[in-house]
């Protein structure tokens, strides 16, 4: 079973910049929600790592809330294998 890094290096995410990764999500059928969330981890991420900006705590808990609901309604559901008998 892949990893999650391995999928999104494999899709291309690893090397993609914000906009393309979120204009990638515009086919994935995830809900606007989940696409709202993913929208502010990046971009407050973005304003960290270039624009040298310290978010404040709330933005962080915040983040961090909306990447544990982002994986936690994204992961496939597996189906039970089946014997077959």
């Amino acid at each position: 079973m892949k990893n999650a890094y391995d999928i999104l290096k494999e899709r291309g995410f690893i090397e993609q910049t914000t906009d393309e990764i979120l204009f990638s999500f515009r086919s994935i059928g995830i809900s606007d929600d989940l696409k709202s969330k993913l929208k502010q981890m990046l971009i407050l991420a973005d304003m960290a790592k270039f624009a040298k900006l310290i978010p404040i705590p709330t933005e962080n808990e915040m983040s961090l809330q909306n990447a544990f609901d982002f994986v936690n309604e994204t992961i496939p559901i597996q189906q039970p294998e089946t014997q077959n008998v």
